[in-house]
């Protein structure tokens, strides 16, 4: 087999392992979202269950890399950059993971103390548009899609005002019912997870467009203009 050929077959291979990973991430954001607005203990220990394996894949995954790496010489500049972008994916990914085991702990507590979810209003909105990004961003990487990592900025800016006014409501509520306090921080801290994950989807993007134009760019602070 060619040079050229045999390296982008070990590539595509990686690149596979990622869909699967990428695939286990989405589903557990999903089936958490779905959680959050209709409590399911079932489908809160199968999120929770997941978390190791999403470990587990990463160091694989970056293994694969790194074998790669040493056996096969990259033959242009894009594939070095396609590399690494893959492998800043996959730990995104296990970030975005770790956020989500997180929610999911707070959520099973709250569950099992108070029978319900009681989150401010507006969180709905917030769920599916963290949703979104982390779709978004995936598909910028699979498509190679400047404009559609781009379209990230916008969503950032949306979601860092949504934490804005429910954190001011939280602070409200605790202010106005001093003995949920503790409630009312779990319900902050699962907030403040959901804004994490859009933080990860949104860096996904950078790494994205950084990959196509070897330009580095910082869509949370300073969005720039779309191409």
């Amino acid at each position: 087999m060619p040079v050229r050929r045999r390296f982008l077959y070990f590539m595509e291979g990686i690149h596979t392992d990622l869909r699967r990973l990428t695939q286990q991430v989405t589903q557990m954001l999903a089936r958490t979202i779905s959680s959050l607005e209709y409590p399911n203990v079932t489908v809160m220990r199968w999120v929770l269950d997941q978390q190791p394996l999403v470990h587990n894949r990463r160091r694989e995954l970056e293994h694969e890399v790194f074998k790669l790496l040493a056996t096969q010489q990259p033959i242009v500049a894009f594939d070095l950059r396609y590399i690494l972008a893959m492998m800043h994916l996959a730990l995104e990914l296990e970030r975005i993971a770790d956020a989500i085991t997180l929610i999911m702990r707070h959520a099973t507590q709250l569950v099992a103390e108070h029978a319900s979810l009681p989150l401010p209003h507006g969180s709905d909105e917030l769920f599916k548009i963290v949703q979104q990004m982390l779709l978004t961003s995936l598909q910028a990487f699979e498509e190679r899609n400047l404009e559609t990592a781009h379209s990230l900025a916008a969503a950032m800016q949306w979601v860092l005002a949504s934490e804005s006014r429910l954190h001011a409501a939280l602070t409200v509520a605790m202010t106005t019912d001093p003995q949920g306090a503790e409630l009312h921080l779990m319900l902050e801290q699962i907030i403040l997870s959901l804004v994490a994950i859009a933080h990860r989807a949104t860096t996904i993007s950078e790494r994205v467009i950084y990959m196509l134009t070897c330009t580095a760019v910082d869509l949370i602070h300073a969005p720039p203009t779309q191409p």
